[in-house]
């Protein structure tokens, strides 16, 4: 359960745990990394407390990581946001936004749905596909 962030440090560090454990290249720990830290800071800068933390459950079948990221904060699906244009000047972009971008980028499959009150964000990455990247940028 996650509300700070040295909550998230201890995220990430389990997730590279877990994925050391199965044998996953550095490649995939770092985008894993980036994954987790990148849905858990926007979790508990908008809706994750200690009343309600952010939970998090991971693992690793198929060659995949499986992510499910848990809050009680106000309804929120970054699977309905746009991405931003990259193309626009800084100064022309809205707030926000770059980090749902990275976290598509970087996923095979992202769902997100509200149940019982919690948001609850499903990430799924192919633990080869970082290795594919870095092999052919």
């Amino acid at each position: 359960m996650a509300h700070t962030s040295a909550d998230v440090l201890r995220m990430t560090d389990a997730v590279e745990i877990l994925l050391t454990a199965h044998g996953a290249g550095s490649a995939a720990v770092h985008d894993a990394r980036l994954v987790v830290e990148e849905v858990a800071c926007n979790a508990i800068e908008h809706a994750a407390s200690a009343e309600a933390p952010l939970e998090l459950q991971a693992r690793v079948e198929d060659g995949r990581l499986w992510l499910q990221f848990q809050d009680r904060g106000a309804p929120f699906d970054p699977t309905a946001h746009a991405c931003p244009d990259l193309d626009a000047e800084i100064g022309a972009r809205g707030v926000g936004g770059l980090g749902i971008f990275l976290v598509r980028e970087l996923a095979e499959r992202i769902d997100y749905e509200r149940v019982g009150g919690r948001n609850v964000l499903r990430i799924t990455l192919r633990l080869d596909a970082a290795h594919d990247k870095e092999r052919n940028p």
